[in-house]
Parts: C-alpha cells; sequence; structure tokens
C-alpha cells in the first residue's frame, strides 16, 4: 500500500474482492462524540471485511478540551488501539476538523512502522469507488481550495469555556440536527459530488460510487445518473450513525 501524505487520485493497489467498512465524522475528544468505543466494537460487527476506511473528523482537534499536544497523543493511543484489534488494512482520510499538521506528521510516523496502514490528505480512489470526507462542498467546490478552507480549523488555542457550554447547549437541544439537514439536501449534495468528480479522478464515467462524509446526514445509496452516493452519518449525539459495508470491485 502507498504511504502517505498524498493528494492525488491514483487508484490504491487494493486487489477487487476485498470487503470493506466505511465510517467518518467520529468526532471523538469532542464531548459529542459516540465513537471512542469503535475500536474494539468494527471487527466483531464485521468478521468478514478486512479493509477499514476512516473518512475524515475522525477526531476533533477544534472541540478537544485537550489541547493539541494532549489530542494528539490521544488520537495516536486510539489508532494503536483499532490497528490492535483490527486485523485487517485501515486508510485513513483527513477532514476538516482533523486536518492538523502535527497530527499529518503522526500519521506518517505509523504509516512508517505499520504497512498496513496509509494516509490520505484529500481523497481515495479504489476500483469503481471513491472515498473522500466531503468538506470540499464547503470550500467553494474546489478541490484547490481545500486546503486554505480547513487553515481555519488547525488548532490555534483551545475553545473558551463558554463556547464549550454554548456547544453543548446546542447538542442537548437537538439544535446541531436541524443545520445539516438544511444546508446539505441528499439530491443537491449528491449533484454537487457529481460534478466534482472530473476533479477527483482521471476517469470519471468509470466511478459507481461515492462515499462520503462531512454533512452528518446519512445517505444510503441515493442514485444520480448511474453513481450510488453513501454517507454513514455522524457518531455524535442524537444523530443517526450506520458504517457502511462496501466491496471492492474493478473499474
Amino acid at each position: 500500500m502507498q504511504h502517505g501524505p498524498t493528494n492525488t487520485a491514483d487508484i490504491s493497489p487494493i486487489a477487487p474482492g476485498r470487503k470493506g467498512v466505511f465510517v467518518s465524522d467520529l468526532h471523538v475528544f469532542s464531548g459529542r462524540s459516540k465513537g471512542e468505543s469503535l475500536p474494539s466494537e468494527l471487527q466483531g460487527a464485521y468478521p468478514e471485511s478486512n479493509l477499514l476506511v476512516l473518512g475524515g473528523d475522525i477526531f476533533d482537534f477544534k472541540w478537544s478540551s485537550m489541547g493539541e499536544a494532549g489530542t494528539l497523543l490521544a488520537a495516536e493511543k486510539w489508532l494503536a488501539s483499532l490497528l490492535d484489534q483490527w486485523r485487517g488494512d485501515v486508510v485513513f482520510l483527513a477532514g476538516n476538523h482533523d486536518c492538523s499538521l502535527k497530527f499529518f506528521e503522526v500519521l506518517s510516523q505509523i504509516a512508517l512502522r505499520i504497512e498496513r496502514f496509509t494516509w490520505h490528505r484529500h481523497h481515495l480512489h479504489l476500483g469503481d469507488a471513491v472515498f473522500l470526507h466531503g468538506d470540499v462542498l464547503d470550500a467553494g467546490h474546489d478541490l484547490s481550495k481545500l486546503d486554505s478552507y480547513r487553515n481555519k480549523f488547525h488548532p490555534k488555542s483551545n475553545q473558551s469555556t463558554l463556547s464549550r457550554r454554548a456547544y453543548s447547549a446546542i447538542v442537548a437541544m437537538r439544535i446541531h440536527r436541524m443545520a445539516p439537514k438544511m444546508r446539505h439536501r441528499e439530491l443537491q449534495t449528491c449533484q454537487k459530488l457529481f460534478r466534482l468528480l472530473p476533479q477527483l479522478v482521471n476517469m470519471p464515467h468509470k466511478v459507481r460510487r461515492v462515499f462520503f462524509g462531512h454533512t452528518h446526514v446519512a445517505v444510503a445509496g441515493r442514485e444520480l445518473k448511474g453513481v450510488k452516493f453513501y454517507n454513514p452519518g455522524a457518531a455524535v449525539q442524537h444523530i443517526a450513525f450506520e458504517p457502511i459495508q462496501f466491496d471492492v470491485n474493478e473499474p
């Protein structure tokens, strides 16, 4: 497997016929996450799968209460636990909440030590499928602007106590469920991602599936012009979340 960091849409050498699981938006360490126990749950829940794609915002550096240094250590420990318990390959795709440049260094070090782990800054092209976090939807629908958009999420200091209390109140009142559904309506989101395919792959006409996160709105195989779109939702309080199983197919 090719080790990160990469921005390219090169097809991964993972062989067709593999069974995989796609998850995203766990927001671990944010205080609203339901995903911290995922490493101990995945293998038992999907015993036939030997490929795991982590689709971004797995960790939440912006809202972590531990600061960047503490969150880096905790994220590395979480990934170590996952790799101990998941017997197959693991691919990590960065999202806007876990795009810390120092974390990228941690990911690169893990990739050097463990052959079955790799990571990508933006997206992964695997057979007839494309995997991405999906924050390009909020970056002007332009992959070249994605890094600039993500710069706003690089942790510079801890969120204030007042900000945390306000956000906790928003979550408790479930207001955080409303905005994603209004902002990222299913059909329009799939249309935007479909138009982005030429930016992601050399032969977009061969793509049949798109797996993405970011929106916190589950999508279960919405079909548009021969392409099916999937989103697992988000493993945060009061939001639906369901890991998505997939097969690795020929392009």
